[in-house]
């Protein structure tokens, strides 16, 4: 069944996201559980769908903050996959890894309490 405006080739580009956002946080539980992830990991598992959902209706131009549950979020908005591992395993400074996101998406990495000064500009 059909949603109004939407087709078959939108669902399964919906799903490819969701599986992308599982399979990485499955990823991430590996490599916290060998001991390769510095600190903690909170992961997305079962969240994919509003991740998907929330970013599918923005556009290009939009910004999204979020919380210390952020992979899904970026995933969805477009981020770069490596970058998000690159900054998980701490190859790389936050800054540099979500440089190509820059215009899409304000990170922060596993700081709550700033999201709303920062969305607000701050």
């Amino acid at each position: 069944m059909q949603g109004r405006g939407t087709n078959i080739i939108e669902y399964v580009r919906l799903l490819g996201q969701m599986l992308l956002i599982r399979s990485s946080e499955e990823r991430l539980a590996r490599l916290y559980r060998d001991g390769r992830l510095p600190g903690a990991v909170h992961l997305y598992i079962g969240q994919e769908a509003v991740a998907v959902g929330a970013c599918s209706a923005l556009s290009e131009r939009d910004f999204i903050t979020s919380t210390h549950r952020r992979h899904g979020h970026f995933l969805a908005k477009g981020g770069d996959l490596r970058a998000m591992f690159a900054d998980q395993i701490d190859l790389v400074s936050l800054p540099a890894a979500f440089e190509q996101l820059r215009h899409r998406s304000l990170q922060c990495k596993v700081l709550v309490r700033p999201n709303i000064p920062l969305t607000n500009g701050a």
